[in-house]
C-alpha cells in the first residue's frame, strides 16, 4: 500500500510540472523510433517524391565558408545517388532559386565539356590567395541562396541544419518541389511565403495542392530569444510567436568580473515558437491546414539523434534535408 501511494505521488509530481508524463512517454517514442537511423522519412505516403531529414548519424563535418549536404552513403541508401544535385550555400536570407529542366540539362552539357578538358596545372605565387570552388559532381552550388523550387524529375534539392527548420514543398497533381532553410531571420523576412508564392507563380503549383512539412528544428521549449526577436515577429506577421521567461536572466556584461549593477533591470526574455510562426504564415498563403504537418522533433533537446549549433556551441556539424521528384 506504501509502496502505491510513493508511485501516485511520484506521478502527480511529474504531471504537475512542465514537461509531463505524457510529453516523457512521447519524447521516449519519438527517440526509439529513430534510434539508429541515419534519416527520417518525410512524405513516406505521397507517391512521386523522396524527402529526408538526417540524424546526427547521417550528418556531415561542416566548414566555415558554408556547408553543403554531400554524403553518398545516405543518397545511395535513398536511391538518389544519381540524381542531379542542387547545393545552396545558405546565408539566412531570403533569396529563391528556380532549376528548371533546361537548367539542368545546359548544366550536365557545361559539366561534360569540362570534363574532356585536360588537365592544366598553374604555377601561381606562394602567397596568392585562391578561392576557386572545383564544379561538383553532377550537381551544381549556388551562391548566397536558402530556398530551392524545381519542376524537374530527378533533381535532388538539399540544405543543411543543425537549429533552423527545413521547410518540404510538395505538389505532386503539378509535379513541383520546394525546399526551404528557415531561421528565425529567413522567418521574419518571409522566406517560406516567398517560396509558397513562386511556387504558385512561377511554376504553376496549386495553392490547394501543396502540402507543407516543417521538419526538425529548435523548438518553443529550447529557444529563447530576446526582445528584439520576438518585436520583429510582432511588427512583421502580427504576433510575437513567443511568451516571456517568467525569470529574466540577469544581463551578461562584457567583463564577467564585474558586479551587475543593481538598478539595472534585467532584459526580458521570451521563447519563441518558430514552428508556430512558419506555419502562420503558410496559412497565410492560403494553404489548407490539413496539409499542413509539423515535426514535433526538437534538434537542441534530443542530443541522442540531432546536432545543435545552440546546445552545442557553434558546432560545425551539419544533418542534411533533401526532396527529390522521382
Amino acid at each position: 500500500m506504501t509502496t502505491l501511494i510513493v508511485l501516485i505521488i511520484v506521478l502527480l509530481s511529474v504531471a504537475s510540472t512542465p514537461l509531463t508524463l505524457k510529453k516523457l512517454i512521447d519524447q521516449s517514442n519519438r527517440r526509439n523510433m529513430i534510434k539508429n537511423r541515419k534519416y527520417i522519412d518525410v512524405f513516406k505516403q505521397e507517391e512521386g517524391v523522396r524527402a529526408f531529414f538526417t540524424t546526427k548519424n547521417g550528418a556531415v563535418q561542416g566548414t566555415a565558408n558554408g556547408t553543403l549536404y554531400d554524403n553518398e552513403e545516405v543518397f545511395q541508401e535513398l536511391g538518389l545517388n544519381d540524381a542531379f544535385k542542387v547545393w545552396p550555400r545558405q546565408v539566412h536570407g531570403t533569396h529563391i532559386e528556380i532549376i528548371r529542366e533546361e537548367d539542368v540539362q545546359r548544366l550536365k552539357e557545361q559539366q561534360a565539356i569540362e570534363a574532356e578538358q585536360p588537365e592544366v596545372e598553374e604555377t601561381l605565387p606562394e602567397d596568392t590567395e585562391t578561392h576557386v570552388e572545383d564544379m561538383p559532381r553532377n550537381g551544381v552550388i549556388l551562391p548566397a541562396t536558402d530556398g530551392v523550387l524545381t519542376d524537374a524529375r530527378n533533381v535532388l534539392l538539399t540544405s543543411v541544419h543543425a537549429d533552423c527548420l527545413p521547410v518540404y514543398l510538395y505538389d505532386e497533381k503539378h509535379g513541383v518541389i520546394g525546399l526551404v532553410h528557415a531561421g528565425w531571420r529567413g522567418a521574419v523576412a518571409g522566406i517560406v511565403p516567398q517560396a509558397i508564392r513562386r511556387m504558385i507563380n512561377v511554376l504553376g503549383a496549386g495553392r490547394d495542392d501543396i502540402r507543407v512539412y516543417i521538419g526538425p528544428g529548435i523548438s518553443k521549449c529550447c529557444f529563447e530569444v530576446g526582445s528584439e526577436v520576438a518585436e520583429q515577429f510582432l511588427l512583421e506577421w502580427g504576433s510575437s510567436f513567443a511568451e516571456p521567461v517568467e525569470a529574466p536572466k540577469q544581463n551578461k556584461r562584457a567583463d564577467a568580473l564585474e558586479l551587475p549593477d543593481p538598478e539595472e533591470e534585467p532584459e526580458q526574455r521570451y521563447m519563441l515558437d518558430l514552428k508556430a510562426a512558419v506555419k502562420h504564415q503558410v496559412m497565410n498563403m492560403g494553404i489548407p491546414e490539413e496539409n499542413i504537418e509539423i515535426s514535433r522533433h526538437c534538434t537542441c533537446c534530443e542530443p541522442e539523434q540531432f546536432c545543435s549549433y545552440r546546445r552545442e556551441g557553434q558546432t560545425y556539424m551539419r544533418m542534411g534535408a533533401g526532396i527529390c521528384l522521382i
